[in-house]
């Protein structure tokens, strides 16, 4: 009778066991429970699922405009530089005329000079003109012997840029009906590449 008792007793008291532990899922308890019934409860494998990437915040650029091209030549305007040519004279030199033979263009945009300004023209003036002025007005014209499209951009003795192009043709000029005394300093333009030009300066047109 007592060993029958006994048995009893202990299998009540694993039962009882049983029920506890299996409300207290995990830890020592729950290792305990499942050596107690003898089953390993799956564990569940931790998780190799990589976070989704961010997406990359709008900095405020427009997508359809196009980056800005770095520039082709630094080079820049110098008319302190020394010009390829130079001459000097006063009013009333009508009708002779001052020339030069110049070879157009260069690495300089004329357009960063101003908004009437084009083509490509050297970074020293191709001609620079001293002028003592009088009545008289002052012309400055340009034309290729090969047909080539030249322009015209002329630094005035008061600091001030004037330039032309396609005047007549494709031969440009610029004209002062009160011109100022002092340097003009002078640059001959290309568009379609260097060609071989004539400069001339004259007081009639």
């Amino acid at each position: 009778m007592r060993i029958l008792f006994s048995s009893l007793a202990l299998a009540a008291t694993l039962s009882v066991a049983d029920a506890a532990v299996a409300q207290t899922p995990g830890g020592v308890g729950g290792l305990i429970g499942d050596l107690a019934r003898g089953l390993g409860a799956p564990r569940q494998a931790p998780s190799t699922a990589r976070p989704a990437p961010e997406t990359p915040r709008d900095n405020g650029a427009r997508r359809d405009e196009p980056e800005t091209a770095a520039p082709v030549s630094m080079a820049q305007v110098d008319h302190t530089a020394p010009a390829g040519a130079s001459a000097t004279r006063r009013a009333g030199f009508a009708p002779a005329e001052v020339t030069a033979n110049i070879t157009s263009g260069g690495p300089v945009s004329a357009s960063s000079l101003g908004r009437a300004c084009a083509g490509m023209i050297s970074t020293a003036p191709n001609f620079a003109f001293t002028y003592t002025a009088g009545s008289a007005p002052l012309y400055m014209k340009v034309w290729s012997s090969t047909g080539g499209d030249t322009t015209l951009v002329v630094r005035n003795p008061n600091g001030a840029y004037g330039c032309n192009n396609d005047y007549s043709g494709l031969s440009p000029a610029l004209r002062w009906d009160t011109p100022a005394t002092g340097t003009y300093y002078i640059w001959v333009g290309s568009i379609d590449g260097p060609s071989p030009s004539v400069l001339t300066i004259s007081e009639s047109n």
